[in-house]
C-alpha cells in the first residue's frame, strides 16, 4: 500500500484539497482510516474496508477486480457527501438493496460463485437514511446515481452526462425518456432507477430536463 501525503507542516494545508491519496494493493486484506480532511482511496482488486472519517471524501472502485472483491464503506455520524467512482459502466452493476443500516451494491461477476460487491454502513449500525444525499456515485459512461425516498423504486436516482453516456451507448437516444428507463439493455435503470436528470450541456439543449417514473 502507498500513501502519499505532505511531509512538512507548512504544506499539510494541502490535505484539504484532497490531495492526500491512499491506494490499496491488489492481494491481502486493506483498512483504510480517514480523517477529519478530505481525502482520496483508491481500492486494489481484492477490496478494502474503508472508515472514511468526517471528511469529502473520493472514493476510487477500480474496473478489473477480482471476483472475492467485497469492499465496505463506514460512514462516520458527521461524515459529509462521498463520491464513489465506479471505473466501469453501470450495467456491471446487478443489483442494488437497502436494509435499515446498509446499501450493498452487487456487482456482475465471471462466474456464479462471485461475490463481488460494495456495502455501506451507517455509524454503528445507524439507519442508512440519515445518509440521504451522502453518497453520490459516478459510473465510467456517465450515471450519477444518489439514493433515493421512492418507496416504490427506492434505490437511486440518476443524473445523465449525456456526452460520455452517447459514447458508451451509441444506439440508445437520450432525449426521449423511455429509450433509457425502459430500454433492455439498461436493465438496471428498469429495475432500480425512480427518477432522473439528463445533465444538458448547451450544445445539445439549453436547459435540464427532469423525468421520473
Amino acid at each position: 500500500m502507498a500513501v502519499y501525503q505532505a511531509e512538512i507542516e507548512s504544506k499539510m494545508a494541502l490535505i484539504q484539497k484532497n490531495i492526500n491519496t491512499i491506494i490499496g494493493s491488489d492481494h491481502g486484506i486493506n483498512v483504510f482510516i480517514g480523517n477529519e480532511f478530505d481525502n482520496h482511496f483508491v481500492i486494489g482488486r481484492s477490496g478494502a474496508t474503508i472508515y472514511p472519517g468526517k471528511g469529502s471524501n473520493v472514493i476510487t472502485i477500480p474496473n478489473k477486480i477480482n471476483d472475492f472483491f467485497i469492499a465496505k464503506i463506514i460512514l462516520d455520524a458527521d461524515s459529509l457527501i462521498q463520491y464513489v467512482q465506479l471505473d466501469f459502466p453501470v450495467n456491471n452493476i446487478r443489483n442494488i438493496i437497502r436494509h435499515s443500516d446498509k446499501i450493498v451494491l452487487y456487482l456482475r461477476g465471471n462466474h456464479g460463485a462471485s461475490v463481488k460487491h460494495i456495502e455501506f454502513h451507517g455509524d454503528k449500525g445507524g439507519n442508512i437514511y440519515d445518509y440521504l444525499g451522502k453518497i453520490v456515485m459516478y459510473t465510467l459512461d456517465g450515471i450519477e446515481l444518489e439514493l433515493s425516498t421512492n418507496k416504490v423504486r427506492p434505490v437511486v436516482a440518476a443524473k445523465i452526462d449525456i456526452p460520455k453516456f452517447e459514447k458508451h451507448h451509441r444506439d440508445i437516444g437520450v432525449l426521449e425518456p423511455l429509450n433509457i428507463l425502459e430500454n433492455n439493455s439498461l436493465f438496471f435503470f428498469k429495475d432500480n432507477v425512480s427518477e432522473f436528470d439528463l445533465v444538458i450541456i448547451e450544445l445539445f439543449l439549453p436547459k435540464t430536463c427532469l423525468y421520473t417514473k
